[in-house]
């Protein structure tokens, strides 16, 4: 082969890998569940939250909202426009433990991966604790903090 064909080869390969690698977008339809939508995502992909309101449940998949080991974009329509909502007083929400406090979460972003970096970008959107924040059910004190959203070894935006 000549050297001029193995370039245009080495071109035409590079390019097409290129295109074959491209982050998707999936879209989720409000009362779907986030959780299967992140769980079918690749590493890069964003996952595409409309306008509306999302609100968990006790029951899996729409109890939880937790991004473990990928690189992923979460984008809503607006933070005036999308909401994600906690499931209801009485449900446990999902936490992960640093120096002994465990930090509950309505969306949790958690590097199991660590020190492999991973990077969850969160835009657009408003996150509630609904009434998990104001319920005095014994799961939030001193060493039991309750947030919006919690990273726990991993990078991001919100």
């Amino acid at each position: 082969m000549s050297i001029l064909k193995a370039i245009r080869y080495f071109t035409l390969l590079t390019i097409t890998l290129f295109i074959n690698i491209q982050a998707a977008t999936i879209i989720v339809p409000i009362g779907s569940s986030i959780q299967n939508a992140i769980n079918s995502a690749n590493s890069g992909d964003t996952i595409q939250l409309l306008a509306g309101t999302y609100q968990l449940t006790n029951t899996p998949p729409f109890r939880d909202v937790q991004v473990i080991n990928k690189d992923l974009t979460i984008q809503g329509a607006g933070i005036d426009q999308t909401f994600i909502i906690a499931p209801p007083t009485g449900t446990t929400a999902q936490f992960f433990t640093y120096i002994g406090v465990r930090y509950y979460c309505v969306v949790m972003v958690d590097n199991q991966a660590y020190p492999t970096s991973q990077t969850v970008n969160i835009q657009d959107l408003t996150v509630s604790g609904g009434t998990q924040m104001d319920a005095n059910t014994g799961f939030y004190s001193a060493t039991n903090k309750f947030n919006a959203i919690g990273y726990h070894l991993a990078n991001g935006t919100v």
